[in-house]
């Protein structure tokens, strides 16, 4: 997204550099905006959850970039969406058993995911590990949690701006165990949501796979 904005006119008019101002407003953010309440953590999981998909996005970065120029609405009112939108989100005591079976590790201390460095943090990571240790689920064998090799034609399908699940991930870590795989990674495009592509699309994005 800062590649993008940097490469847009109305965009890059407001910010040299999106991550940087991103994370600067994340550091500096005022507790309140009229008599709403601004929690940073509340603010930082939804910019996470809705950098998703690329229309809620822009609505991210458009909140951030009024902040930094001193109107804080946005932020509040993600701050209010927090309570609406995240508790249904999902399932979490499915979600909590799938996780905790599948990557709780008992020997790590999940207090330091907090990590300055990033722009975001881990806003949703933070709240959920630590309750991995009391959840009632036993990690799977590592038989059953590690890729295996496989020869079966498989296709991977992602969008290059996906923050739910980045492309990168499937590149590194499951692409080389198909020896009869290959990805497509579809330009401008999020998570599935953004994926409704008209069938000359697919058609373009299949194609590629020839070349």
């Amino acid at each position: 997204y800062g590649e993008l904005c940097a490469a847009d006119t109305a965009c890059s008019a407001r910010t040299n550099d999106l991550a940087a101002t991103m994370k600067q407003v994340n550091e500096t953010m005022p507790d309140s905006w009229l008599m709403l309440d601004i929690d940073p953590g509340k603010v930082q999981s939804m910019a996470f959850v809705m950098m998703f998909h690329r229309g809620t996005a822009v609505q991210v970065i458009d909140a951030y970039l009024s902040a930094a120029e001193g109107d804080y609405s946005g932020l509040a009112l993600m701050d209010l969406a927090y309570d609406q939108m995240l508790p249904k989100m999902m399932t979490w005591g499915e979600f909590l058993s799938k996780g905790v079976s599948a990557d709780y590790d008992a020997s790590r201390d999940y207090s330091d995911l907090a990590d300055p460095e990033t722009v975001m943090g881990s806003p949703v990571s933070e709240p959920v590990w630590p309750v991995g240790g009391e959840w009632p689920m036993e990690r799977l064998p590592e038989t059953y949690n590690t890729a295996q090799p496989s020869d079966v034609e498989t296709l991977i399908v992602s969008g290059n701006l996906d923050f739910s699940t980045p492309a990168e991930a499937a590149t590194d870590e499951l692409l080389p165990m198909l020896s009869n795989g290959q990805q497509i990674i579809l330009t401008d495009m999020g998570h599935t949501n953004d994926w409704r592509l008209e069938n000359r699309d697919w058609g373009n994005a299949l194609n590629s796979l020839s070349k």
